[in-house]
């Protein structure tokens, strides 16, 4: 597990009763996981405001905002933007490395995938 953090590698230790299970179910979120990026920094470079948001999420992630406290400061730079916005944003969105062949293979073998996410669900 050492040397593959080293590599730059993510390992994941799943214990045998689980590897063993004959249903699974796998859950994930969209931002930063399924998909490559996240949904309102890319609203937000329609806003011209991409920097401000993302440094918003970088200081929730290290903790020092909660969820909502930094969804309402997210969303907040978002006004005023027009709906056809998020057909366009929907087209910029690229999935994970690998993330279609995990889905397709859990699926392939009878297990079940679950996606959340912060309130984009058009994306």
């Amino acid at each position: 597990v050492a040397e593959s953090a080293q590599a730059g590698l993510d390992t994941a230790i799943v214990p045998a009763g689980l590897r063993s299970a004959p249903r699974k179910l796998l859950i994930m979120d969209v931002d930063s996981t399924l998909i490559q990026q996240e949904v309102i920094e890319l609203l937000a470079a329609y806003a011209g405001k991409r920097e401000e948001v993302a440094a918003v999420t970088e200081a929730a992630m290290r903790g020092e905002l909660d969820f909502a406290q930094s969804l309402h400061a997210r969303v907040a730079v978002l006004a005023g933007l027009p709906a056809a916005v998020v057909d366009s944003v929907r087209a910029e969105v690229k999935l994970s490395d690998g993330a279609a062949e995990l889905v397709a293979a859990f699926k392939a073998a009878g297990h079940v995938v679950a996606v959340v996410s912060g309130g984009f669900n058009q994306i």
